[in-house]
């Protein structure tokens, strides 16, 4: 369950990849309020259309999927399978071995000329397609079809015949509204000097990896749950054939073929895990790298969205969307108790890694669209961490991989039971998650130090949170199992963190506040580094703007430079700009104020197609 919960995850992230590339940044917003009489009300309805479409990309993949989770079954059919007679030998011998096993609604045999068992259907009774030799075989009792027949059984006792169809929907629902389009446009966009193409396209193969891994991951798990089902429940899989009597089921999969391109595990992967059950529930890394990219994308994304419910009060919108990132995030992490602590925290490391690489994944991060799209809208934020301060990148990278290891550590020391595991689970990575995507937005924006950025975070409205949330885990750990062993190792994991937490919170939050909040200044152009032009005509005021982006506009804990860009654009001739300068000035306004003047100049460049005025 946990791998089919990370494909749900990832295709849900491509799909709002996909929707805010289309939607957002290449719909833009900026020319559509050019001409409003009331420019402020049109940006506001402009922008929050632009954060909800990111909705539409799931929305369009949900409908495809569902259409092809519904016709796969019927197109199945069409390759010229034919039903066998319910009352005839293969009928009943699939009866009297699924009422063996305890199987209520035995799958309905079909026939086909040639090649391999399996199993297929959007839900019980599903439909079990038997090649004609095997047929024959079966019912006259060869060991080797006989324990095929047990593994096909199995699949359909697991019921993952189900998870199956839907996982391979999402699959090729997500080549259909994500891969192909946003290839397509990729291919339109290249050229000779264009930065966008190259952006797009490593994201793009980026997030096709991270959903082929997790439908292979989950395909994969569904042949190990099936071959250890159908060996302990089906007699006809455990029957000994040959001179060394080895169970017919084992003796079937060693004389199997597999092909390079096929995503079903090799035979040599499928004894293993026979021979050593643990490693059925042991998560693989690749399965946990995708999940942990799909939640660092989702959670950017959603971001975004939920924003538009929290004006001007970014950590509530931010941890918000963690939160809710953080519960199928949980899900898919799926780890078991009983792991070794090297590979808990190696896992960990594995999952926070992909929280960052998520973050950078999504289509606004990188710092190439704000000049390739000047109409995209003041959403079209900087969330790329090349153009962070190093150590601050450096810092943010290790907070993540930190979050994973002591999250997957405590996951591990818990157990594997989503009822322990939830409750406080989510907020133990939802809280941190919230600090640390909204790191990774004001570390790539502003330029500042670690210590400006520490002390910008850990304020005490944020501190608090994660100081209950950490209680929390740690009575959860207190409290698990009742052998020695398991209880000394979560008293050892819970005094560690907490000694951890402690540390950190009594080391880097006064350390930060020391050395005050006064930014650094950041790589390229820099609102102090540019002088604006000595007009006040308000096209080569937002070509200044322009000029600079997102990054190089004073950020919050700023107020100089605040006050300093508010008191020019004042002096202009335009009074939305006049009346967004005035905002800037005010603490508590000057976000929205940004937005506001990114989204005035969105629409002033976008008309401004003739000569551009005089400057005096």
């Amino acid at each position: 369950m946990p791998r089919f919960v990370t494909v749900g995850l990832s295709t849900v992230a491509a799909a709002m990849f996909a929707g805010h590339w289309f939607l957002g940044l290449r719909a833009g917003t900026g020319g559509r309020c050019a001409a409003a009489t009331d420019f402020t009300g049109c940006a506001s309805l402009a922008l929050g259309l632009e954060a909800r479409a990111v909705l539409a990309g799931p929305a369009v993949l949900l409908a495809v999927a569902v259409l092809i989770y519904f016709g796969r079954p019927a197109l199945i059919r069409l390759r010229r399978h034919g039903p066998l007679p319910p009352d005839g030998a293969m009928g009943r011998e699939i009866r009297a071995r699924a009422a063996a096993a305890g199987l209520s609604r035995p799958p309905r045999p079909e026939v086909r000329g040639a090649g391999e068992m399996f199993v297929y259907g959007a839900w019980p009774p599903y439909r079990l397609v038997v090649p004609l030799e095997s047929t024959v075989s079966a019912i006259k009792g060869s060991p080797r079809d006989s324990a095929l027949l047990a593994h096909e059984l199995g699949h359909a006792r697991t019921g993952d015949a189900t998870r199956y169809g839907a996982t391979m929907a999402c699959w090729y629902a997500s080549l259909l509204v994500v891969v192909v389009p946003v290839a397509v446009d990729a291919w339109r966009l290249a050229g000779p000097g264009q930065v966008v193409a190259p952006q797009l396209t490593w994201r793009l193969l980026a997030v096709t990896g991270m959903l082929a891994l997790a439908v292979r991951s989950a395909n994969r798990a569904r042949e190990f749950e099936a071959d250890a089902r159908a060996l302990r429940d089906d007699p006809a899989a455990r029957a000994p054939v040959g001179a060394d009597r080895t169970p017919a089921l084992i003796a079937a999969i060693g004389n199997g073929t597999h092909g390079p391109l096929r995503i079903a595990p090799s035979p040599r992967r499928r004894l293993a895990v026979l021979a050593e059950p643990a490693l059925l529930s042991r998560p693989a890394l690749t399965g946990v790298l995708v999940a942990g990219a799909g939640a660092g994308l989702l959670g950017t994304e959603l971001a975004l969205l939920v924003e538009l419910a929290f004006p001007g009060d970014a950590w509530t919108a931010y941890l918000v969307a963690a939160l809710l990132t953080a519960v199928p995030a949980i899900g898919g992490l799926g780890l078991p108790a009983g792991l070794r602590w090297w590979h808990a925290a190696g896992l960990g490391a594995v999952f926070g890694g992909g929280l960052l690489i998520g973050t950078q994944l999504a289509p606004r991060a990188s710092a190439d669209w704000w000049a390739a799209f000047p109409t995209a809208g003041g959403r079209a934020a900087q969330l790329d961490l090349t153009a962070a301060a190093p150590a601050t990148a450096v810092v943010v990278a290790g907070a993540a991989l930190l979050l994973g290891v002591g999250v997957a550590g405590w996951a591990a020391a818990v157990g594997a039971r989503p009822v322990r595991v939830l409750p406080a689970g989510v907020p133990l990575l939802g809280v941190p998650l919230a600090m640390v995507l909204l790191a990774v937005r004001l570390a790539a924006s502003s330029g500042w130090s670690p210590a400006v950025l520490a002390a910008t975070l850990l304020t005490p409205a944020r501190v608090v949170p994660l100081v209950v949330v950490l209680t929390v885990a740690m009575l959860a750990l207190l409290g698990v199992g009742a052998g020695a062993g398991r209880t000394a190792r979560a008293v050892r994991v819970a005094v560690l963190s907490g000694l951890w937490s402690a540390l950190v919170l009594v080391a880097v939050v006064p350390w930060s506040y020391r050395k005050g909040v006064e930014p650094q200044p950041a790589d390229g152009a820099r609102w102090d580094a540019i002088a604006p032009p000595p007009t006040g005509n308000p096209v080569y005021a937002c070509l200044w703007i322009h000029r600079l982006g997102p990054a190089g506009l004073p950020g919050p804990a700023e107020p100089g430079g605040l006050q300093w860009v508010g008191g020019y654009l004042t002096r202009t001739e335009d009074p939305v700009l006049r009346q967004a300068g005035q905002s800037l000035t005010d603490p508590a306004s000057s976000g929205q104020a940004l937005l506001l003047i990114l989204a005035r100049c969105d629409s002033v460049l976008s008309v401004a197609g003739g000569p551009l005025p005089k400057a005096s």
